[in-house]
């Protein structure tokens, strides 16, 4: 009975597609949404006054 069981889910399982794999350039404007209205400039500044902070 168990051997029954264990066939009939084995049968209703699909092996999954392997994953294909990721180039780095698909990742291009990835989370560009979050950096709207950012002055790359000022971030970058702010982020060595703060590194000279903690120094």
């Amino acid at each position: 009975m168990k051997l029954r069981l264990v066939s009939l889910i084995a049968q209703g399982v699909t092996p999954a597609a392997p994953a294909s794999p990721s180039r780095l350039v698909d990742l291009s404007g990835l989370g560009r949404e979050a950096w709207q209205g950012v002055d790359a400039e000022a971030y970058v500044q702010a982020l060595g006054d703060d590194w000279d902070d903690r120094g």
